[in-house]
């Protein structure tokens, strides 16, 4: 019995890490996404104002945080997508960091939330 709720336990944990992992690449990606947009659409106002409150190096210790999370407990297909997400945001293409960024969402959607089907989707921002 004590066993099993060992491995139930540890389980758990995993299942938390993992979580917290995708839920910080989550904020690093929107925060990429809001800065790219501001800046493509001239909003400089909008633009420092997001800079004052995550400076450069608030932003880099995010980032980093992330990404050691995401490879320590993520799936080998998040992984996958997080160097899909390094690469989108150097492209030149405007529509590609949103694109992978959607498949970022509906992988993370599926692995939190496994056998949810339909429901698992959620709530999803206007495109």
């Amino acid at each position: 019995m004590t066993e099993i709720s060992l491995a139930a336990e540890r389980q758990a944990w995993l299942l938390k890490e993992r979580r917290d992992a995708y839920l910080a690449a989550l904020r690093v990606i929107d925060l990429d996404l809001r800065r790219s947009r501001y800046r493509r659409e001239g909003k400089q106002d909008k633009l420092e104002q997001v800079e004052s409150f995550w400076p450069k190096v608030e932003r880099v210790r995010m980032s980093m945080e992330a990404l050691i999370g995401v490879n320590m407990f993520g799936s080998g297909a998040a992984r996958r997508l997080a160097d899909e997400w390094a690469v989108a945001l150097e492209s030149d293409d405007e529509a590609e960091p949103a694109r992978v960024m959607r498949h970022i969402q509906d992988q993370l959607r599926r692995e939190l939330n496994p056998g949810l089907g339909d429901e698992a989707e959620g709530p999803r921002r206007p495109r």
